[in-house]
């Protein structure tokens, strides 16, 4: 995506002649702004609400000054939209999130829709091995592009970060705070039909589960 800081606290107005560059491809975006309930609401029009299971605290203190966020416990705490077709990534996409780590102690997916570095199958967006993390996988291989936050404050526990990671057929590029930290050459396109999108949590059989803070989080078919 063209704009590497960006959250949306409603859905915007569109005319059949005016349509925001920032809404071509957009098939998610979760606000977090709900203050009860089990249900995170898709505010696009890709149809994709979700489930919110297990510790996932509501109404916390978000990015922006008119929302919230979501606090996940790191322990069991996840969100869940299912195997959603319009999720499910190839050769291109885009994922747009600001967090707010509690811990950096262990390994932590923010956005999921694959079983990163196990069965493979799909795409995974976390905090892993110490690094800001983006891996690509389908059936058989998978590939990344990382930058280490170890020994540093690049990243620290308890501040706000917006981050992108964006594939497109050609490179995967990471954003952090709108500057680009890490590339890499795609040699592969996902296959992500196999599992469920996971906000939080591994998006195959579980784990890595997000200790801190979500908020304004956009899902793109392009880069």
């Amino acid at each position: 995506i063209a704009q590497p800081y960006f959250w949306m606290t409603k859905y915007p107005t569109m005319t059949s002649t005016t349509v925001s560059p920032l809404l071509s491809g957009l098939v998610g975006y979760y606000n977090f702004n709900e203050i009860s309930g089990n249900t995170a609401y898709d505010i696009s029009s890709g149809g994709n609400n979700a489930n919110i299971i297990g510790g996932v605290s509501l109404n916390q203190t978000g990015v922006t000054n008119n929302g919230s966020s979501f606090l996940f416990n790191g322990t069991n705490g996840y969100v869940s939209a299912g195997n959603s077709a319009n999720l499910s990534l190839s050769s291109s996409g885009s994922i747009s999130v600001w967090f707010k780590p509690s811990s950096l102690a262990s390994d932590m997916i923010m956005v999921s829709k694959g079983d990163p570095g196990n069965d493979r199958y799909g795409y995974s967006f976390g905090i892993v091995s110490n690094s800001l993390w983006l891996e690509l996988a389908n059936a058989t291989a998978y590939i990344i592009t990382y930058m280490s936050i170890a020994g540093g404050n690049i990243v620290t526990g308890g501040t706000w970060y917006h981050t992108v990671a964006t594939w497109d057929g050609n490179n995967m590029i990471l954003y952090l705070n709108g500057d680009g930290v890490a590339a890499n050459t795609q040699t592969l396109n996902p296959l992500s039909s196999v599992y469920p999108f996971r906000i939080g949590i591994n998006g195959g059989p579980g784990g890595a589960y997000w200790n801190g803070n979500l908020d304004e989080i956009g899902i793109w078919n392009r880069a």
